[in-house]
């Protein structure tokens, strides 16, 4: 059996840069390292240049022409320093929306037992104390309950279709539902399946892009999200317009869920 440098390659830098499984992508390279000629620590080190862009391995295992090569200039396409950043930066992002979404949540518990003329106090004794705003921004509003982002998620938690809420709307108006919070591992997924992973890498590897930008500026998708789990805004780009069927998609999304006020604006932004 025969291997190619090139796919060990590429697939260790895929593992790292794009999945971010920089374990796996280190166990691979080292593994095809393995010679009586090389210690342990140097294989690692190896690995590491690997996928930091400074070594590349080829030709064909078994053969003679198979190992690590040296560039001579470096591919900046992968940056091992870069990655490791983005990781800690995902995960940050990641511990923030999870503490934000349980506040919310309890937040929002303590408002289905309160009541209108409870949250009305509540947000009294919270004016009381010097602060600015409301806690339950609803109820002080003439107008339909739901409006604040507690209210929002209240909404949501009442209706059985909630799961459909947040996804991904392509140019062609088709709409793939994502659970919150995995927006990106699917835009990620997608970008993949599409065969753009080389057209990303060419604007920023990421750090111009994520997959999520990718498909939004690059390919004029639409993500509809909300960080604080409610009701979904749409991610749109400012240099590529929504399509027809996008914003037909949009004006009856709002609609289906009781916002007409929302819908009335897919209907103004064009003829539908």
């Amino acid at each position: 059996m025969s291997i190619r440098g090139e796919f060990i390659n590429d697939l260790a830098l895929e593992k790292c840069h794009l999945d971010y499984d920089i374990c796996y992508a280190v166990d691979l390279l080292m593994s095809s390292l393995q010679t009586d000629q090389l210690s342990e620590g140097e294989r690692l080190m190896l690995a590491l240049r690997v996928l930091n862009g400074e070594v590349e391995i080829r030709g064909t295992y078994p053969g003679d022409d198979y190992g690590p090569v040296e560039l001579e200039t470096r591919n900046e396409k992968y940056d091992l320093r870069a990655t490791l950043t983005s990781m800690k930066q995902q995960l940050q992002e990641k511990k923030w929306e999870q503490e934000n979404q349980r506040l919310l949540k309890m937040l929002a518990c303590c408002g289905e037992r309160l009541g209108e003329v409870g949250m009305r106090a509540v947000n009294r004794a919270w004016r009381d104390e010097g602060e600015d705003g409301f806690i339950f921004e609803g109820v002080e509003r003439d107008r339909r309950p739901a409006v604040g982002m507690v209210d929002e998620l209240l909404e949501r938690m009442r209706r059985r279709d909630a799961d459909d809420d947040y996804g991904w709307l392509e140019p062609s108006g088709v709409f793939h539902p994502v659970k919150w919070g995995e927006h990106e591992e699917w835009a990620c997924k997608q970008v993949k399946l599409k065969g753009w992973f080389k057209e990303w890498t060419i604007h920023g590897n990421g750090s111009i892009y994520s997959f999520g930008d990718f498909l939004v500026y690059r390919k004029g998708w639409v993500l509809l999200h909300n960080p604080a789990q409610g009701l979904a805004r749409p991610t749109t780009s400012d240099t590529r317009p929504m399509t027809k069927a996008q914003r037909e998609f949009l004006f009856d999304y709002y609609t289906n869920r009781d916002h007409p006020e929302l819908a009335k604006k897919y209907l103004e932004d064009g003829d539908i």
